[in-house]
């Protein structure tokens, strides 16, 4: 069959035949009469196969061991390169998790981010949040509450935390008494899961212990979550 009727049955262009056969990925025969090329059913086969690759995000030249691989070999290249798609999803989800914190803590932060330790970071926040059957519960309500609004309730949370850090050894109770009253008011039930949750967020080494540290002063995320952990699970 002709270029143009093979590339219809096989769905892509007469153009991307050319760059398969250019590639050698491909090798059509020739008509006995004009010496025009001729695409047979296998042709159209490795032609499928080809496009189904690509959608894989495999390059041409592994394409090409894919293609006259064993069974064995197309199998370990396969494996490798679901693990390859799989670490770029976790990443790609680092940075979702990542823009939905800058979206609490502002984009200004940006400058301020070590790229180099985004994923280790984004990968351990989100750990906590998806344990965390509240924290879920307020990423959906957050979709229908304004920006502003937002920025508001993180501002003021910042705030309750800050004095939690902050707070005379004597008013410290009362201090977490409030962070916990502020956060069933304006979020959600707020339970000792979710106060562990803010120790460990803003108790870290990450941006939001950084946001934190900004407004109470040096030292301030260690001294919030070793307050919150003592007296909310003294085993933590």
């Amino acid at each position: 069959m002709t270029a143009k009727e093979a590339a219809q049955r096989a769905g892509t262009s007469v153009r991307a035949l050319r760059y398969y056969e250019q590639a050698g990925l491909i090798r059509p025969g020739r008509s006995p009469g004009n010496g025009y090329r001729d695409y047979d059913a296998s042709a159209i086969a490795r032609v499928r196969m080809i496009r189904a690759y690509r959608e894989l995000q495999f390059p041409l030249t592994q394409i090409a061991r894919l293609l006259d691989a064993s069974r064995a070999e197309r199998d370990e290249i396969l494996e490798t390169h679901i693990r390859q798609l799989e670490a770029q999803r976790q990443s790609l989800e680092n940075r979702i998790d990542l823009a939905k914190s800058l979206r609490m803590i502002g984009p200004e932060r940006f400058a301020e981010i070590d790229f180099a330790k985004v994923d280790d970071q984004m990968a351990r926040m989100r750990r906590n949040l998806r344990s965390n059957p509240e924290w879920i519960a307020l990423s959906e309500r957050l979709q229908s509450v304004s920006h502003e609004k937002i920025d508001g309730a993180m501002d003021e949370l910042l705030r309750r935390l800050a004095e939690v850090s902050n707070a005379p050894e004597p008013e410290i109770p009362a201090a977490i008494e409030r962070l916990r009253s502020f956060i069933t008011e304006n979020l959600y039930p707020c339970t000792d899961a979710i106060l562990l949750y803010y120790a460990r967020g803003f108790g870290g080494d990450g941006l939001l212990a950084q946001t934190l540290e900004e407004i109470a002063g040096p030292d301030a995320a260690p001294r919030l979550r070793e307050r919150l952990e003592s007296r909310i699970n003294p085993s933590a």
